[in-house]
């Protein structure tokens, strides 16, 4: 359950999937859907791992690895057209950055919903 302190409301405005990014990645593939389906299978283990590495470093107050996750999320969500959760990791990043590591962890929370509705809608995408 999502903590009623968390506002939603700028997440929910990004799209989960950017459309542009998908056709732009779609024409460098020459069109070739399949390609387009390994690049986005090899995403998948790649933002997962990011994302267990962010709860464990939550967990252990690593804020260093918390930095360099997130940093890393945001970095291949933008590349694949994860604009939701490229803009969640990002804002998870800069509030470790700025010592508010309170509403860094809370915004934890919206990461693994925000990775499941961008893997069912990039799955539609590619079918």
């Amino acid at each position: 359950m999502l903590s009623n302190n968390i506002n939603t409301e700028k997440y929910n405005s990004i799209p989960s999937v950017d459309n542009e990014t998908v056709e732009m990645l779609k024409q460098h593939a020459g069109g070739d859907i399949e390609v387009l389906r390994d690049l986005f299978a090899s995403f998948f283990p790649e933002a997962s791992e990011q994302i267990d590495e962010l709860m464990m470093a939550a967990e252990t107050e690593n804020l260093e690895l918390f930095k360099r996750s997130a940093h890393g999320l945001s970095g291949i969500s933008a590349t694949i057209g994860a604009f939701q959760l490229k803009a969640l990791s990002a804002d998870m990043e800069n509030y470790v950055k700025t010592g508010n590591t309170d509403k860094a962890y809370e915004l934890l929370k919206l990461v693994k919903p925000f990775y499941e509705k961008f893997v069912e809608q990039a799955n539609e995408v590619l079918s």
